[in-house]
């Protein structure tokens, strides 16, 4: 049966639980009288529990993306810091001003711990394109932001900034892994503390760019 015309603004309000309590009142009693607006009513309830389910699958699935980001890039920072470490007084075969230049780039790369604490730029809103010198330190802090954005969605499928955020931060955060296994094969090559090239290979290798899912508009 068909749904009366005058009613569906109510149907989709009442689904939705947008409705004052004299309309929830008024589009109640009528479903209970009229087939045609009942089947319609658990037409829409139905979309939106899939929609809801949809919802949450990709939520859960960019969070774990995101999460995978943080903890590489925790142990490359890790990493960075355990390798600066032993190059602080290094063997006698490494020339100090070589130890040096190495640090630097080491520190470049690592970042600085408060740098984890400096997250997203740009308003509340819109999720705004990564900005800044990128460092593991950074790329921790910056996905950190990104989770709590992703996981305050409820239950709504993320919006297409969020991932687009994510793609940004799993750019910059290859470009830097490139540079640091660079670096840590040059530093293995010098043979520091019995380090090798090749050695502490961060894994994941590369965190992977996902294509923006469509909506779930699609259910309707």
């Amino acid at each position: 049966m068909t749904a009366c015309a005058d009613q569906n603004l109510l149907l989709g309000g009442l689904v939705d639980g947008e409705l004052d309590a004299a309309n929830t009142a008024l589009a109640e009693a009528h479903v209970t009288r009229c087939e045609g607006c009942r089947e319609e009513l658990e037409r829409l309830q139905a979309v939106r529990s899939l929609m809801a389910m949809d919802g949450m699958r990709r939520q859960l699935a960019l969070s774990q993306q995101i999460m995978t980001v943080m903890s590489a890039s925790k142990d490359a920072y890790e990493q960075g810091k355990g390798l600066d470490a032993k190059l602080t007084a290094p063997p006698a075969h490494v020339a100090s001003k070589v130890a040096k230049t190495l640090r630097k780039e080491i520190a470049d790369l690592a970042g600085a711990s408060k740098d984890a604490s400096i997250g997203l730029s740009g308003g509340s809103y819109a999720v705004p394109a990564v900005k800044g010198a990128t460092s593991f330190s950074r790329i921790n802090g910056q996905a950190s932001a990104l989770l709590e954005m992703v996981e305050s969605s409820s239950d709504q499928a993320p919006v297409p900034s969020l991932y687009r955020t994510y793609a940004d931060l799993c750019r910059d955060f290859n470009a830097t892994l490139a540079a640091w296994q660079s670096l840590q094969a040059k530093v293995g090559q010098l043979n520091v503390d019995g380090a090798r090239a090749g050695d502490g290979t961060l894994a994941p290798a590369r965190c992977q760019v996902s294509r923006v899912p469509q909506t779930a508009a699609n259910y309707r």
